[in-house]
This record gives C-alpha cells, structure tokens and sequence, in this order.
C-alpha cells in the first residue's frame, strides 16, 4: 500500500544546490545499470513514510555529494516556520573489515560478511542557522543516525528511520532450504 504525502510536511526544492547525477558516485552510492535496490527508483516527487521529497532525475545532477575536502555546502531556505527538518542522507559503504581478535562470521546470508557493523564514525554535521542568528550543530554518526547502502543482518542504525517501508520475508531457514533467491 502507498502512504499518501501528510499535509503537515512541505517539501523543499534543492535541485540547484545537487552537484553530481547519483549514478557517476562510487562507494556504494552509484546507480548502476542492473540495479534492482528500491533506491533506484528514488526520482522526483516522492512519499517516504509519508514525508513528501523532492528528488532529482538522471538528466542534470540530481544528488548533493560531499566529500571531506570540500568546503560545507550551505542550503539557504526561505523564512520558514518549522518543528522538524526532514533530509535523506545517504554513506559510502566503509571496506570491509574483520575487528581485530574476530574471525569471520558465517556462514552469512547472501554473503553480507559483516558489513556496517562500525560504530560511531562522524559522516557529517548538519549546521541549521535560525534567523535570529542561533546556530544548532547536529553531529550525524555512522550506525547512529545514518548507515551505508549494503549491511548485514543486524547492522541497522540506532536513531534514523529506514526510508523503506516494513516489508515481511521468509526466514532465511526456510529460504535456503527451499532453493529460493535469498535477497
């Protein structure tokens, strides 16, 4: 079932602020061709648990990249009375890694290793300026607010919402066992 936008969210253009068409990042974050990830999909006017967003499209840049080196990128909004500021971010993939005194773990579903366990790596901090001059800083943190594109069972992040609705799948018992496409 789609979930029709809420009326109490208004989406904001950024498409003069993306730098980048999506499908030319590397990192995990690339669109490639053969992609079935739902993310694909993710271009225009969207509904995602119902917040409406607007996404770019793959004729200009459609996506706002930003890497350590850069200087912050700085969105101004117009004057705007707001409880919440809703964005989605997204991560590169960190390489995969062993912690030290672990060996692998398996045997795993679909391969996952043990992707995106890493906890608490600062990906980024979002600076929101009011009007009146205050400033908030507001640290996102790897497993914390935001995880990579390709996890493991269990590595989910602790305070952000999956932007995918809930779905049901088998267990991975019973899809091993039948033969079935396990992802």
């Amino acid at each position: 079932m789609k979930m029709p936008p809420s009326l109490h969210f208004t989406p904001v253009d950024l498409k003069r602020y993306f730098n980048v068409r999506r499908r030319d990042l590397d990192g995990g974050l690339g669109k490639k061709a053969g992609d079935s990830d739902w993310s694909v999909n993710l271009q225009g006017p969207q509904t995602l648990r119902g917040i409406p967003f607007l996404f770019g499209n793959e004729v200009r840049p459609d996506v706002l990249a930003q890497h350590p080196a850069d200087s912050p990128a700085m969105i101004v909004l117009p004057p705007t009375l707001a409880t919440y500021v809703v964005f989605v971010h997204a991560v590169v993939d960190r390489p995969r890694t062993t912690p030290p005194g672990f060996g692998p773990i398996g045997p795993t579903w679909g391969d996952l290793a043990s992707d995106g366990n890493e906890l608490g790596e600062l990906v980024s901090t979002c600076s929101l300026k009011d009007s009146d001059g205050s400033e908030v800083d507001v640290p996102l943190l790897r497993r914390f607010g935001i995880q990579q594109r390709h996890i493991s069972l269990g590595a989910s992040p602790f305070g952000a919402v999956p932007a995918q609705d809930p779905s049901a799948h088998a267990t991975m018992v019973r899809t091993s066992h039948s033969g079935e496409s396990q992802i």
